[in-house]
């Protein structure tokens, strides 16, 4: 948009020459939203904990830049599992209830639309006030992977150097947020079922939706949805998976690239990142721009050849 591409009532509120009018630049934009970190108590010998003291975490450094092995060499959220919200084999509900309902956006019958994470390790977002509890911990996460929610990118300023608006939306929607519940359902059931359970500390206590062990260390049977929304709505986060905020479409009208990555109306110019998928991946969208890339080299040494 700095550059004179993009919708042009943006562009003339900021003094912009334009170059050309794109009213989809910086539209649509979706992106994976996480529930946040759900946090079990456990025996601290089974986690990473460990690596927050000083001495220990420095050793682990210094294994890894020496070896490149120990803990430091594998992924903090290192299980994770694919699910459908919608699936009547999953135990989201136990007691009878059926849950909220919700529209499938899925791209087939038997794909996902939420994902598990587990890390074995107490996670805690940067600022966070951690009740101590004395005891290990490790994290679930519940991902929607199809939502319906659709935010912007807007600029600031004509200054290069001020960061621009960015409004993801999250959980904009009914349907978002009671995807994410069943997500967050589904973590405490399979903490609460064998083998899992049997290496956590599952004794239900006494404490309060703002304690950031919340709801990991309160009795499941009790806990709402509506409880779980204002968790939600406090927690929720990005999954650091944003896409679609140029997306590939066939005119200039609702899109910023063609099938070739060609950004619309403007000769020598091409998009190759997220932002051109046309909606949102159900999963991780690194291999996908891998894919994309060679591709467009592909096609503009193709291009390219044909010129000469």
């Amino acid at each position: 948009m700095l550059s004179g591409v993009g919708p042009a009532e943006d562009l003339e509120k900021l003094d912009i020459s334009m170059v050309k009018d794109i009213p989809a630049v910086g539209r649509n934009l979706v992106d994976h939203v996480s529930s946040g970190p759900i946090r079990f108590n456990t025996d601290p010998s089974l986690t990473y904990d460990y690596l927050s003291n000083f001495f220990w975490g420095s050793l682990a450094s210094l294994r890894w830049r020496l070896c490149g092995t120990g803990p430091l060499s594998s992924m903090v959220y290192s299980s994770t599992a694919f699910v459908k919200s919608t699936d009547p084999r999953l135990p989201y509900y136990t007691d009878g209830r059926s849950g909220a309902p919700i529209d499938d956006h899925s791209s087939g019958p038997d794909a996902p639309d939420l994902e598990l994470l587990w890390a074995p390790q107490a996670v805690f977002a940067e600022g966070s006030d951690v009740s101590n509890t004395g005891k290990g911990g490790v994290t679930f996460e519940a991902i929607a992977l199809k939502p319906e929610s659709r935010g912007r990118i807007t600029l600031k300023s004509s200054d290069p150097s001020d960061p621009p608006n960015i409004d993801p939306k999250y959980l904009s929607t009914e349907n978002d947020m009671n995807v994410l519940v069943r997500g967050v359902r589904l973590i405490l059931k399979l903490a609460h079922t064998d083998p899992i359970a049997s290496k956590l500390d599952l004794k239900p206590r006494q404490i309060k939706e703002s304690d950031p062990w919340w709801p990991g260390l309160a009795d499941p049977n009790k806990i709402t949805d509506d409880e779980i929304r204002r968790m939600l709505h406090h927690r929720a986060k990005s999954a650091w998976h944003p896409v679609s905020s140029a997306r590939m479409g066939r005119s200039a009208e609702d899109s910023v690239v063609d099938a070739n990555l060609r950004v619309h109306g403007i000769d020598g110019l091409r998009c190759v990142d997220a932002s051109v998928f046309p909606t949102q991946v159900s999963g991780h969208p690194c291999a996908v721009v891998v894919a994309m890339a060679e591709k467009a080299a592909d096609m503009i040494k193709e291009s390219a050849a044909s010129h000469t």
